[in-house]
Parts: structure tokens; sequence; C-alpha cells
């Protein structure tokens, strides 16, 4: 595996990466009847979503899907997909679906190339601003900004020996975390204070 496309969401005209999600309902192509299948060791969901986030509730607004090898695909919200002619086989583009969505998203911005890693998703630490988001059936109830804590984190694996590497137990556990979106789980939100002071990794959940 490498590194993977992420979903985006537009808010307030900006547009963020999901970085962490802890919830339930956000799109599902096989919902729809759409079948997928990764087929580029970059998107092994087989799909990629874009949304918008506004006062009326999270809007899917792009769908781009791989799928089976001569597979076709239905519509979709009124909206019939175009072959894209690229990596993807599929494109929906403007839709506006409600997504009822509940729980938390962890969304960045102002990405830090030289904190690229090529496998999984970028970690909040790699953004230069960190906001999370609590929805209740896809209306925005809350918003905090984590960006001041990621910074603190940031600066904290500069000044380890080979960065957060030098937290790594195993390789496996490694791979795992960076595949990991379930930001519950995460000791940098649970208890920052024993992150920072090195006393836990950020993204492997203690036993």
């Amino acid at each position: 595996m490498t590194a993977q496309f992420e979903d985006e969401f537009r808010l307030r005209g900006e547009v963020w990466s999901l970085i962490g999600m802890s919830g339930s309902g956000l799109f599902d192509p096989a919902d729809h009847g759409i079948r997928v299948e990764g087929h580029c060791t970059a998107c092994y969901r087989g799909f990629v979503c874009r949304y918008d986030i506004d006062d009326e509730g999270i809007f899917l607004v792009q769908l781009l899907v791989m799928g089976p090898r001569g597979a076709t695909f239905p519509a979709l919200g009124g909206v019939q997909p175009v072959a894209s002619g690229q990596l993807f086989d599929a494109v929906y583009d403007d839709l506006r679906l409600a997504v009822p969505f509940d729980g938390g998203l962890l969304l960045g911005r102002e990405f830090i190339r030289d904190l690229y890693v090529h496998m999984g998703f970028q970690k909040p630490h790699a953004f230069g601003q960190v906001r999370e988001l609590i929805f209740t059936k896809g209306c925005l109830r809350r918003e905090a900004d984590h960006s001041d804590l990621f910074r603190d984190l940031r600066q904290r694996m500069s000044r380890m020996q080979n960065g957060d590497e030098a937290d790594r137990d195993s390789v496996g556990d490694w791979i795992a975390s960076c595949f990991d979106v379930d930001y519950r789980t995460w000791p940098i939100l649970r208890d920052p204070d024993t992150v920072l002071a090195g006393q836990a990794r950020p993204y492997m959940p203690q036993e």
C-alpha cells in the first residue's frame, strides 16, 4: 500500500482533507448499488468523495469511482456518471446528496510537504490547521480547533531522532496506525499531556 487519496470537505470556502473520523453515515457506494473495486494502491477503497458543509448539512458533491472490469454504474441522485478516461472509471459531478452523518470528523489543511509519509493516510501533525467537527444527522453542532495541539506534537517529534520512528515497536504496528482513521483511539486526543511528555505514542492505542 502507498499513501491514500483522502476525501475532501469544503467548509466556508476552504477545502479540507479528511484525516480522522469517529461516527457513521458518510457516503457508501454500496448503499446505492454502486460496485467499487480498488485497483490502485493509492485508493484501496475504490472511491473518493468530495463534500460541501453548509448551514443545511453535509452534501456529497462529487464521487470518483473505480470498479470491476466491464462494470456499469447507475445514476446517482439523478446524475449519470461520465467516464474519466484516467485513474478512475467513473465520475459523478454536480451532485448534492444529503449525508446524515452522526459523529466527529477531523479535518486538516495547509499540508506540510516535508512531513509526507508514503503509507496510508497523512496524520494531523502534518497539517498546519486541524479542526474537529461534531455532527448530528449531518448538522454541524460543535467545532474545535486542534491546530496548536498538533503544532506542539510536531515540535516534539522534530526533537526526536528519526521523528516518530523512535516510537515504533514493530513495522506491523506502524503500518496499522497509518491506515487507522478512528481518532477516538488516538492517545494524542485522549491524553495529550502524556503524549507530549514522550510517555505514549500519538496514534497507537495504549493497551
